[in-house]
């Protein structure tokens, strides 16, 4: 479901520093196509950005 909502929006997910077993794990689920890679999702929150013309607020720290 979220991913669903994520993909309706425009927004990748992705998981931050994947260890190999949470890869491994995730391409024996057949999940791994949910998650984008970092560099993936760096490009798609900039495409979309420009085609909102706006910003996101960053994540609290």
């Amino acid at each position: 479901m979220i991913h669903r909502k994520a993909d309706e929006t425009g927004v990748p997910l992705h998981l931050d520093n994947r260890p190999p077993l949470l890869d491994r794990l995730l391409e024996l689920t057949g999940t791994a196509y949910l998650f984008a890679t970092a560099e993936e999702a760096d490009g798609r929150m900039a495409a979309a950005e420009q085609a909102a013309g706006t910003r996101p607020a960053p994540p609290p720290s």
